[in-house]
Protein backbone atom coordinates (compact mmCIF):
# COMPACT_ATOMS: atom_id res chain seq x y z
CA UNK A 1 0.00 0.00 0.00
CA UNK A 2 0.96 3.12 -0.73
CA UNK A 3 0.44 6.92 0.71
CA UNK A 4 -0.95 10.06 -1.14
CA UNK A 5 -2.12 13.55 -0.52
CA UNK A 6 -5.07 14.41 -2.31
CA UNK A 7 -6.36 17.89 -2.76
CA UNK A 8 -10.43 17.79 -2.40
CA UNK A 9 -11.81 21.22 -3.83
CA UNK A 10 -15.61 22.10 -2.26
CA UNK A 11 -17.63 24.93 -4.28
CA UNK A 12 -19.14 27.10 -1.07
CA UNK A 13 -22.44 28.10 -1.54
CA UNK A 14 -24.80 30.30 0.18
CA UNK A 15 -28.27 30.61 0.09
CA UNK A 16 -27.61 34.29 0.19
CA UNK A 17 -25.14 34.95 -2.08
CA UNK A 18 -25.35 31.88 -4.62
CA UNK A 19 -23.01 33.87 -7.40
CA UNK A 20 -20.27 34.19 -4.75
CA UNK A 21 -17.35 32.25 -6.07
CA UNK A 22 -15.89 30.36 -3.12
CA UNK A 23 -13.89 27.24 -2.06
CA UNK A 24 -12.44 24.98 0.37
CA UNK A 25 -9.73 22.98 -0.79
CA UNK A 26 -8.43 19.99 1.83
CA UNK A 27 -5.93 17.88 1.65
CA UNK A 28 -6.54 14.48 2.68
CA UNK A 29 -4.03 11.38 3.59
CA UNK A 30 -5.44 8.68 1.19
CA UNK A 31 -3.98 4.77 1.70
CA UNK A 32 -4.45 3.08 -1.88
CA UNK A 33 -2.52 0.46 -3.78
CA UNK A 34 -1.68 2.63 -6.73
CA UNK A 35 -2.87 5.87 -7.93
CA UNK A 36 -6.16 4.58 -9.86
CA UNK A 37 -6.85 3.41 -6.23
CA UNK A 38 -6.32 6.43 -4.77
CA UNK A 39 -8.37 9.01 -6.77
CA UNK A 40 -11.19 6.35 -6.57
CA UNK A 41 -11.12 6.66 -2.95
CA UNK A 42 -10.21 10.23 -2.81
CA UNK A 43 -13.65 11.01 -5.01
CA UNK A 44 -15.67 8.95 -2.44
CA UNK A 45 -14.33 11.02 0.36
CA UNK A 46 -15.33 14.09 -1.47
CA UNK A 47 -19.16 12.72 -1.89
CA UNK A 48 -19.04 11.68 1.31
CA UNK A 49 -18.50 15.14 2.73
CA UNK A 50 -20.78 17.01 0.89
CA UNK A 51 -22.78 18.93 3.26
CA UNK A 52 -25.47 21.41 4.61
CA UNK A 53 -25.58 23.96 7.25
CA UNK A 54 -28.80 26.40 8.37
CA UNK A 55 -27.80 29.64 9.91
CA UNK A 56 -30.14 32.37 10.57
CA UNK A 57 -26.95 34.64 8.95
CA UNK A 58 -26.82 32.98 5.79
CA UNK A 59 -29.34 30.78 5.10
CA UNK A 60 -28.43 27.77 4.04
CA UNK A 61 -24.83 27.34 3.15
CA UNK A 62 -23.42 24.22 1.00
CA UNK A 63 -20.18 22.24 0.20
CA UNK A 64 -20.79 20.66 -3.02
CA UNK A 65 -17.78 18.51 -4.17
CA UNK A 66 -16.34 19.74 -7.11
CA UNK A 67 -13.26 16.96 -7.78
CA UNK A 68 -9.76 16.02 -6.81
CA UNK A 69 -7.31 18.50 -8.17
CA UNK A 70 -4.43 16.99 -7.24
CA UNK A 71 -2.95 14.08 -5.74
CA UNK A 72 0.43 13.51 -5.02
CA UNK A 73 2.16 10.00 -4.01
CA UNK A 74 4.26 10.85 -0.56
CA UNK A 75 5.52 7.32 0.24
CA UNK A 76 5.66 6.28 3.92
CA UNK A 77 4.49 9.42 6.51
CA UNK A 78 7.34 10.16 8.95
CA UNK A 79 6.95 13.01 11.72
CA UNK A 80 7.91 16.09 10.35
CA UNK A 81 7.80 15.67 7.17
CA UNK A 82 6.34 18.69 4.53
CA UNK A 83 2.68 17.76 3.43
CA UNK A 84 2.01 21.14 1.32
CA UNK A 85 3.75 23.84 -0.09
CA UNK A 86 2.31 26.86 -1.66
CA UNK A 87 4.42 30.21 -2.98
CA UNK A 88 2.15 33.11 -2.12
CA UNK A 89 2.37 36.65 -3.91
CA UNK A 90 1.67 39.69 -2.57
CA UNK A 91 2.02 43.16 -2.79
CA UNK A 92 1.09 44.00 1.03
CA UNK A 93 4.18 42.64 2.51
CA UNK A 94 2.91 43.71 6.33
CA UNK A 95 0.15 42.84 5.73
CA UNK A 96 1.13 39.25 4.87
CA UNK A 97 3.11 38.84 7.45
CA UNK A 98 0.90 40.42 10.56
CA UNK A 99 -1.97 37.47 9.05
CA UNK A 100 0.61 34.59 9.58
CA UNK A 101 1.45 35.93 12.83
CA UNK A 102 -2.45 36.54 13.74
CA UNK A 103 -3.14 32.86 12.61
CA UNK A 104 0.03 31.18 14.57
CA UNK A 105 -1.67 33.28 17.66
CA UNK A 106 -4.66 31.93 17.21
CA UNK A 107 -3.30 28.58 17.42
CA UNK A 108 -1.19 29.29 20.20
CA UNK A 109 -4.28 30.58 22.38
CA UNK A 110 -6.82 27.67 21.51
CA UNK A 111 -7.53 26.19 24.91
CA UNK A 112 -6.13 22.53 24.41
CA UNK A 113 -2.63 24.38 23.20
CA UNK A 114 -2.13 26.42 25.74
CA UNK A 115 1.27 24.64 26.78
CA UNK A 116 2.11 25.06 22.91
CA UNK A 117 4.60 28.67 22.34
CA UNK A 118 4.16 30.79 19.49
CA UNK A 119 6.63 33.06 18.15
CA UNK A 120 5.28 36.66 17.32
Amino acid sequence: MRWYIAKLVFRIVSERDPLKAQFDEQLWLVNASGTHEALHKARKKGMSEEDSVKSQHTGVTRWQFIDVADLSEIGEPTDGMPLYSRVEETEDLKGYLVSVRRRAQDIGEHPLLSGIKTFA
